[in-house]
């Protein structure tokens, strides 16, 4: 959550000062707009990812036995290299 308000303003700082030197006040809505359409996916893809994950580490047992082992498995690394989506995130 932290990390995707750092995101979105380093997405919306540039639009709105674009828009706000072009346009002034009334390019607002427009920086606003394309902010949202820029940033839509990334964080409906971020809700999934934190949705599956609660469902996942809050596991009852026996399930939990399993997800524990996977997760040895898998190791930091691993989940390094499974979210290296969300954490090495750079603006485009």
């Amino acid at each position: 959550g932290a990390s995707l308000a750092i995101e979105d303003a380093a997405v919306l700082a540039p639009q709105l000062a674009e828009r706000l030197q072009a346009e002034g006040a009334p390019g607002v809505p427009a920086a606003m707009a394309a902010y949202a359409t820029a940033r839509s996916a990334r964080a409906a893809r971020v809700q999934q990812a934190s949705r599956s994950n609660g469902r996942t580490y809050h596991l009852g047992w026996p399930w939990s036995i399993g997800r524990d082992i996977a997760l040895r498995r898998l190791g930091p690394d691993g989940l390094r290299k499974r979210y290296g989506w969300l954490y090495d995130w750079r603006d485009a």
